[in-house]
């Protein structure tokens, strides 16, 4: 379930950064595949969502750029041990994108609710990420560069989600998602 909202909010961000969403189309007449059931009492769009009345990103490109970041925010999250656990990888590439090497695989989503709050910040400070950064490859370093790739080349979600089904890739899809031991309150 996690990974599915995952890849419906990848969709959803990738597709507004080539513009094949259009930013004033409301969330839940998206025809992305759970955004109806996420927004379905609101009539948001996705500039009121991203902007929240901040004009800051509304011009095409900025706002593109938004949410292209959001893509790269949601990678990035999944190689910090406060939101998920990996394995380490195997040296494989990818089954669908075999020029790409794979990151370990997911063993767990981690979920806010439940975690000691100051343990859960503690993971996402940068010195906790250039650790893995140094241990770890591919990492979100690698893999942010190969979607700003795809976003640049404007290449179609079907090769970007190939790739995203890749490095979101699950150890075990029945495995409940949890605050992962060490982060629970003392």
């Amino acid at each position: 379930m996690t990974k599915a909202k995952i890849m419906m909010w990848a969709e959803f961000t990738y597709k507004l950064a080539i513009g094949e969403l259009d930013r004033g189309v409301e969330l839940r007449k998206i025809g992305i595949s759970g955004m109806e059931t996420l927004f379905k009492n609101r009539g948001w769009t996705a500039q009121q969502l991203f902007t929240r009345g901040d004009p800051t990103y509304r011009g095409e490109q900025d706002f593109r750029n938004f949410a292209f970041g959001s893509l790269l925010h949601l990678v990035e999250d999944s190689f910090s041990l406060s939101h998920t656990e990996r394995d380490e990888p195997s040296g494989a590439k990818c089954n669908a994108v075999p020029e790409q090497y794979k990151p370990g695989k997911i063993l767990t989503f981690h979920t806010y609710i439940n975690q000691d709050k100051r343990k859960h910040a503690d993971a996402d400070k940068q010195n906790a990420l250039s650790i893995h950064l140094a241990e770890k490859e591919p990492n979100a370093v690698d893999v942010g560069k190969t979607l700003k790739t795809y976003y640049e080349q404007k290449r179609p979600w079907d090769e970007v989600r190939q790739y995203l089904e890749c490095v979101f890739e699950l150890a075990d899809p029945t495995a409940k998602a949890g605050p992962g031991e060490e982060f629970l309150a003392d």
